[in-house]
C-alpha cells in the first residue's frame, strides 16, 4: 500500500474514532450535566474556525481530554499527551489517544524536536490542538499546578490564538461547572509584552493563567456558597 492510501486510511480511521467518542461522551453528558459559564463579552463558547489550541486545567488522567472534545464540540481536536500515558499497554484512553493522531510529548521522548514539528504541521493544516499546561494530573484538589512554556511557545510560533478553558470537579449525576473565556491571541500577548517588559511567551502563558485563576477562583466560590446553602 502506498504511504498515500495509508494516510487516507489513517486519518478516515481517526475521524471515525473522533465521532464515536463524542457519542460516547453525550452519553456521559446525561451523567455529569454540564452548566456552562462565559467569560465577560461572551454569550456562548466562540467559534474556532481555523488553527488554535484549547488549554484547560488537569484534575483527571483521561476524563478531562474526553471531555474537552465535548465542549470544543464543533472542531475535531488533537491532544498533547505525556509520553508516559501514550505508551500505556492496558489503558483505553492511551489506545484512543494513539489512533486520533495525538501528538506525544515530554522530558521523556527520545527527540524533543519531534513533538514540536508535528504541532507545527497539524497547525499549517489548520487544526485545533488541545493540551494541559500544567504539564500533569494535578491531585492536590486545591490550586492550579504551575504552567510549561512550552506549549505556549508552539502556539505563538504558529500565530495560534489559545482559548482558556476550566472544568470544574467531577463528580456522578452532579453538574459539571465549565468555564470558557476569550481567545487570546499572539497579538494581544505583543501589546502585554510591550506593556509589561515580559517575553511575548511570557506574556502569552500569563494572560492565559489570569483568566484560567480568575475561573478557578469564580469556581471555588460558588461551591462555598452551595455548601453554604445545604
Amino acid at each position: 500500500m502506498s504511504e498515500n492510501k495509508k494516510n487516507k486510511k489513517s486519518t478516515r480511521y481517526s475521524r471515525i474514532l473522533l465521532l464515536l467518542a463524542k457519542i460516547f461522551l453525550l452519553l456521559i453528558w446525561f451523567v455529569i450535566p454540564p452548566k456552562y459559564h462565559y467569560e465577560e463579552g461572551l454569550k456562548k463558547k466562540p467559534e474556532i474556525e481555523k488553527r488554535a489550541m484549547v488549554v484547560c486545567n488537569h484534575n483527571n488522567y483521561s476524563i478531562d481530554g474526553f471531555l474537552m472534545y465535548l465542549i470544543w464540540f464543533q472542531r475535531n481536536i488533537f491532544p498533547l499527551v505525556t509520553k508516559v500515558f501514550f505508551d500505556r499497554k492496558k489503558s483505553l484512553w492511551a489506545w484512543y489517544t494513539r489512533n486520533v493522531g495525538a501528538i506525544r510529548i515530554g522530558p521523556d521522548v527520545d527527540n524533543l524536536a519531534s513533538p514540536f514539528e508535528k504541532v507545527k504541521d497539524y497547525f499549517e493544516l489548520e487544526r485545533v490542538i488541545c493540551a494541559m499546561p500544567e504539564g500533569g494530573v494535578n491531585t492536590t484538589g486545591g490550586k492550579m499546578l504551575p504552567f510549561k512554556s512550552g506549549l505556549f511557545l508552539m502556539a505563538f510560533n504558529a500565530n495560534a490564538p489559545i482559548y482558556p478553558t476550566y472544568i470544574g470537579r467531577l463528580k456522578l449525576f452532579k453538574r459539571t461547572h465549565i468555564y470558557v473565556g476569550n481567545p487570546i491571541t499572539p497579538e494581544i500577548a505583543k501589546e502585554e509584552s510591550e506593556r509589561t517588559g515580559e517575553k511575548p511567551v511570557d506574556a502569552f502563558m500569563q494572560l492565559t493563567r489570569k483568566t484560567m485563576d480568575k475561573f478557578e477562583n469564580e469556581y471555588f466560590d460558588l461551591i462555598e456558597k452551595i455548601k453554604t446553602k445545604k
